[in-house]
C-alpha cells in the first residue's frame, strides 16, 4: 500500500467494516487523545476498537503492512431450475489470499430494489450460491466501494 495515496480508501474501508457510527465515534476519540500530537498506528487500531467492539488486528495488519491490494477475477450465471445465481471469484493478486468483507448487489428486472448480499473471501477461490426466483439483470461487486482493490474483471459467464 502507498500509504500516503492509500490511507484514505483504508479509512473508507475501516468505516464500512465497523460502520458510520462507530468510526466517528472513533475518529473523533483519536483526535481528542491525540490532537497535536504523534499517535502510532497501534493507538488509533485501539481507539477504533474500542468505539466498534471488535478486534481490528488483523484488518490493520492487512491493509498497513502489506503492499499490494486485492485483484479479483470471477462470474456469476443464473441456474434457472436450481434457481439459483452462481458467483465465482478468484484472487488473483501475488501473495496470500486477503481476507475480505464482499457485498455483491443483486438487481432483478420488473423491480427498482437492489438485493445486497455480503460475503466473506479468505481462500484464493470462492464460490457462493444465492437463491433467486428470477435471473438478475445485474451483478455487480463492491457496490458502494468499500473494499481497496484493483478494477474487478467481473461478468457474466458466457
Amino acid at each position: 500500500m502507498r500509504l500516503s495515496q492509500d490511507l484514505p480508501a483504508a479509512l473508507h474501508m475501516l468505516r464500512g467494516v465497523i460502520g458510520t457510527e462507530a468510526f466517528w465515534t472513533g475518529i473523533r476519540e483519536y483526535y481528542r487523545r491525540y490532537r497535536d500530537q504523534n499517535a502510532t498506528t497501534d493507538e488509533l487500531r485501539r481507539v477504533m476498537e474500542a468505539a466498534s467492539g471488535k478486534d481490528l488486528r488483523p484488518l490493520f495488519t492487512q491493509w498497513l503492512t502489506r503492499s499490494g491490494v486485492p485483484r479479483l477475477i470471477g462470474t456469476w450465471q443464473y441456474d434457472a431450475s436450481a434457481k439459483q445465481v452462481r458467483v465465482e471469484l478468484a484472487q488473483a493478486q501475488s501473495g496470500e489470499p486477503y481476507t475480505i468483507a464482499l457485498e455483491i448487489a443483486m438487481r432483478f428486472r420488473g423491480s427498482s430494489a437492489t438485493r445486497l448480499e455480503r460475503i466473506a473471501l479468505t481462500e484464493r477461490l470462492t464460490r457462493v450460491t444465492f437463491t433467486a426466483d428470477s435471473e438478475p439483470s445485474t451483478v455487480v461487486l463492491d457496490p458502494n466501494t468499500w473494499v481497496l482493490m484493483a478494477p474487478p474483471d467481473f461478468g457474466r459467464k458466457q
